[in-house]
């Protein structure tokens, strides 16, 4: 009966033995398994943190793109009605200097033509000085011979100049 107190210590030390590491080994695999989950959980949360982040760091990047397409559009437009308007005011500009061409010509070739007439008008003038001028010598001729008695032999005043 010994033998069995013994067995029956042994059995109830072991036992206790056993069934605590088995409890322990219950109680190790419920906190593992809670440890795993909670590191799940922290996993999934910086994930989700993460997704969250690059959501909005995407969105960011998506709205600046946006932007600047939408700048690099309308600076496309502006450089585009800038161009038209300095083509525009370049052809403006020809046809000034164009029609400004054609008035100086036109002036030349009036200026040329004034000075033609103006020689013209000054052989014409000096033509008629000296036409006037053969008229005031045979109107002072005649003058000079002029008789002041008419019909008679006797000339007053006398001259010998007869033509």
């Amino acid at each position: 009966m010994a033998e069995n107190i013994i067995i029956a210590i042994i059995s109830l030390i072991g036992g206790g033995s056993v069934s605590g590491f088995i409890f322990w080994r219950i109680t190790r695999r419920k906190a593992l398994g809670e440890a795993k989950r909670i590191e799940e959980e922290a996993n999934k949360a910086t994930i989700d943190n993460a997704a969250a982040v690059t959501d909005e760091w995407q969105d960011l990047y998506n709205e600046l793109k946006n932007r600047l397409e939408k700048t690099e559009t309308e600076l496309k437009i502006e450089l585009e009605q800038e161009r038209d308007n300095f083509i525009k005011e370049r052809e403006r500009a020809e046809k000034i200097y164009n029609d400004y061409l054609a008035l100086q010509e036109d002036k030349d070739e009036r200026i040329r033509q004034l000075n033609k007439d103006v020689h013209e008008l000054s052989v014409k003038i000096e033509e008629i000085k000296e036409d006037n001028f053969k008229k005031d010598l045979e109107i002072d001729r005649l003058r000079i011979q002029k008789c002041e008695v008419r019909g008679c032999v006797n000339r007053r005043p006398p001259s010998d100049l007869m033509m």
